[in-house]
């Protein structure tokens, strides 16, 4: 278990560095457009004032200092509060429970959730979670559609999880203003991402094993060993010039339908790296056929293949310095 999480961790810390490098290429000129108009219900209070009868009880148990239920927070949501920059002032849509937001907050990841839902039975139940919580003076509740209730102003980051694509596309079109640079948007559609390429001209950021779906769907790649990006590159540079050993093993691990003669699958020899216990060098080193001593004791430095594809290994770094180039 310990494992899992750790790998998790570097994985998530990996996206967030690629994330990072993507921000930092956007052109923050554009103004802020003005907001949809809004419809705030009163912070951390139910719509027809009362106190719920389940509060008293978990207020009691909070300040008795008595260890509050775990959050029910479900692995579609880990990975969302996992993209959330830290200090965000988020908003969450179609909050639900209001699990994410308190999540985000009990976290430190967030300082401040404004929880937008249209149901009313959802939205009441997510006030009753932040105060039983302690989280509900640093969160507001909006009973709205979409982020008709968002003021642009006090938020930096949007969630938008479990919905289908065709429904966060409609609900990012009603509001321009998320298309500013400035806004970090972290959506986790049910159906196909597509729907929001075509109608919004978004990049997605897709997380997966499945080669054949990064291969449809996807422009650019990058490759991660052990929550490490090994190699980046758009789709025909990483599927026909593969520069990175693990990146070869993946592609020569794939069954090939139309071989004329039936091949032998290479697997990728050895056993993951042990996270609790990560060597000095590259990950992969322990695994790779063509490891170098200099591979075990140091993190190979980025070679630059094209304007468009890099990769970190210390063969490819041995190449361009026999050829005469810049290593």
């Amino acid at each position: 278990m310990g494992m899992r999480s750790t790998l998790a961790c570097r994985i998530l810390h990996g996206l967030r560095q690629l994330l990072e490098q993507l921000r930092l290429r956007r052109d923050a000129r554009h103004p802020v457009q003005r907001h949809c108009g809004r419809e705030s219900l009163p912070r951390a209070a139910p719509p027809d004032g009362r106190r719920p009868r389940s509060l008293a009880a978990g207020g009691r148990a909070l300040a008795r200092g008595v260890r509050p239920v775990r959050l029910p927070v479900s692995a579609r949501l880990e990975c969302c509060a996992g993209l959330v920059p830290q200090g965000a002032r988020a908003a969450d849509i179609g909050a639900d429970h209001g699990y994410l937001g308190i999540s985000l907050l009990l976290s430190g990841r967030a300082e401040f959730v404004h929880a937008s839902e249209l149901r009313e039975q959802p939205l009441r139940r997510a006030m009753e979670n932040a105060l039983r919580f302690g989280v509900a003076d640093r969160m507001r509740f909006s009973r709205a559609d979409g982020l008709d209730a968002i003021d642009p102003n006090e938020v930096d980051t949007i969630v938008c999880a479990g919905m289908g694509g065709d429904l966060i596309a409609q609900i990012l079109d009603r509001c321009r203003w998320v298309r500013d640079p400035r806004y970090t948007l972290i959506l986790q559609p049910q159906s196909s991402g597509n729907d929001l390429r075509r109608k919004l001209g978004m990049s997605i950021i897709m997380i997966t094993h499945d080669l054949g779906v990064v291969a449809q769907m996807c422009e650019k790649i990058a490759v991660m060993y052990a929550g490490h990006i090994v190699e980046y590159g758009t789709t025909d540079e990483i599927f026909y010039n593969p520069q990175h050993e693990y990146t070869k093993g993946l592609i020569n691990s794939i069954p090939k339908l139309n071989a004329e003669e039936k091949e032998r699958l290479v697997p990728i020899e050895g056993q993951p790296v042990d996270l609790l216990n990560p060597p000095a060098g590259c990950p992969f080193a322990p695994r790779c056929k063509s490891c170098m001593k200099v591979c075990l004791n140091k993190m190979p430095p980025r070679t630059e293949l094209s304007d468009t594809h890099y990769t970190y290994c210390w063969l490819r770094q041995k190449e361009e310095f026999e050829k005469g180039g810049k290593a």
